[in-house]
């Protein structure tokens, strides 16, 4: 998905005039789609969402569906536009014998360090492989809650 659901910190930045938080979704569309994770969430991996810019990890928390396992990993952006590096995601599955499905195996981000290449010319990209940079499994939302 592209816009995930949950509240959106950055409108705040980009206009302090208006509540400085909002959410991206309307209540009873994420209701519902929340339902429906809880319900598939055993067949479910993780949600790959984008649109904010940066790269997040999220582990949400709900009153009116609670218990869910909803893992939720939000790619940064390829463009520059809100002053970040470009970036995207490198996605690793691995099929799990034991149980017949694929699984996790590695999450990374990937960083082009713009303000160098502007600067000197300079060609970098760095690699953040957040399950081992954050010590966290991003296959349990409980990992993902524990490191927040």
């Amino acid at each position: 998905m592209h816009i995930y659901p949950g509240l959106n910190y950055y409108v705040h930045q980009s206009h302090p005039d208006r509540n400085p938080v909002q959410t991206f979704w309307h209540p009873n569309i994420t209701k519902t789609y929340l339902q429906t994770v809880k319900q598939y969430e055993d067949d479910i991996l993780f949600n790959l969402a984008s649109h904010i810019h940066r790269g997040k990890i999220l582990a949400p928390v709900s009153q009116e569906v609670p218990n869910m396992n909803l893992r939720l990993l939000v790619s940064p952006s390829i463009s520059p536009v809100y002053f970040n590096n470009p970036a995207f995601s490198r996605l690793w599955l691995e099929e799990d014998d034991d149980l017949g499905k694929l699984q996790l195996d590695s999450f990374k981000y990937v960083y082009f360090n713009l303000l160098g290449y502007l600067m000197f010319g300079s060609n970098h990209f760095r690699e953040i492989d957040l399950q081992s940079t954050l010590g966290m499994d991003l296959s349990s939302a409980d990992s993902i809650r524990g490191w927040y």
